[in-house]
């Protein structure tokens, strides 16, 4: 915590607290989660474009879009977007990406929602970490399957199947090579769900489930 205090930069800090966001997120605190999210984005407001703000951003505007709030999750993510693209960031534009693609389905723009995905998975395999990968495909059957595209859904669940074991392995090499130098160990969680889909998703193709189950 005493990293968190005044004599560190303010891009320090969103990092941390957007870890702190994520540790909470997993511990099922959903309302702490978010505060620390939006305490990031709020540290970083005044600050230049870099690759901190960007990722504080596409925190905050993937918990948004699994609090059901999408436009609000749009709009975040786009700034996201925008930073990173500013700054060259193209590992958190792929996280970023990841988020928006399944929001712009539940707002009804299908088409520019499977395009993200597929754009994001060109990013992720490239500069994302070994989660970012996961969470392509997990989020990319998710977009399939709210689609009504079943067929595809069931593909892409073996292709996540097949992409999770191939999924470069960045630990100590991961989003931090990117922001800041600092390094973040990444999380099996959407590796896991990946695992899980094709079972899912072959198995119930006309039946809608919890529509975040999947999501990461």
């Amino acid at each position: 915590m005493g990293a968190l205090d005044e004599t560190a930069s303010p891009e320090r800090r969103a990092l941390l607290l957007e870890r702190l966001g994520r540790i909470a997120w997993i511990q099922q605190h959903s309302t702490r989660a978010f505060a620390s999210y939006e305490q990031a984005v709020a540290l970083l407001a005044d600050r230049p474009p870099s690759a901190e703000k960007a990722f504080a951003l596409a925190a905050l505007g993937q918990s948004l879009m699994l609090r059901y709030r999408y436009r609000d999750a749009e709009r975040v993510l786009r700034d996201a977007m925008e930073v990173a693209t500013q700054v060259g960031a193209d590992a958190v534009q792929g996280h970023a990406l990841c988020s928006l693609g399944p929001t712009l389905v539940e707002l009804g723009q299908v088409d520019k929602a499977l395009a993200a995905m597929d754009r994001a998975a060109v990013l992720c395999r490239e500069y994302g970490t070994t989660e970012d990968v996961c969470r392509t495909y997990a989020n990319r059957v998710h977009s399939y399957y709210f689609a009504g595209r079943y067929a595809e859904a069931a593909k892409q669940a073996d292709e996540g199947q097949r992409g999770r074991e191939e999924a470069p392995s960045r630990v100590g090499e991961d989003r931090g090579t990117q922001i800041g130098g600092h390094s973040f160990a990444p999380s099996a969680v959407a590796c896991q769900k990946s695992l899980q889909l094709k079972v899912r998703f072959r198995t119930s193709e006309n039946s809608h489930h919890d529509r975040h189950g999947s999501l990461g």
